[in-house]
């Protein structure tokens, strides 16, 4: 059954978390866009991470084809750490890891955070499915009407 989460998220900098995506599963179209197809393979898919650094906003969407399972290879699947630039990730998919789904939103002392929003199809994790952090002031929304995320749903 799917949930929809609408909240301020506040919390302390403990630090952030990015990794250049890699060629196959999800692909740059401009600064800080990012398009994703292909199905899972759970012996060769790795994280999918995206901190293009900046105020730029990090939009990450995929086909209806796109999957990722990372439990064999480790680390989350899909993950994306902005200054103070938004974060959106739209998944059609299902997504499958250590934390399905990580957002973190920086900010720092000067800027305001962005906001996350995430709308996901069907997520997993062994620890959270989808998991969001801001710094100070941004916004979090998290959608999954129409699937299920299995770990949880954590947010700070």
């Amino acid at each position: 059954m799917g949930r929809l989460a609408r909240g301020v998220s506040t919390g302390a900098l403990l630090g952030g978390y990015g990794r250049a995506s890699y060629a196959g599963t999800c692909a740059p179209s401009a600064l800080g866009v990012y398009q994703c197809a292909g199905a899972a393979n759970v012996a060769t898919d790795i994280t999918q991470g995206f901190a293009p650094g900046g105020t730029a906003d990090i939009v990450v969407t995929s086909d209806p084809d796109f999957g990722l399972d990372t439990r064999v290879t480790g680390g989350d699947g899909i993950s994306a750490s902005g200054s103070s630039g938004n974060i959106m990730i739209t998944t059609s998919g299902v997504v499958a890891a250590e934390d399905g789904v990580r957002a973190r939103a920086i900010g720092n002392f000067y800027d305001y955070d962005g906001d996350i929003t995430i709308t996901a199809h069907d997520v997993s994790g062994g620890t959270t499915g989808i998991s969001t952090y801001t710094y100070l002031y941004g916004d979090t929304t998290i959608d999954t009407t129409a699937g299920t995320v299995l770990g949880g749903v954590a947010g700070h």
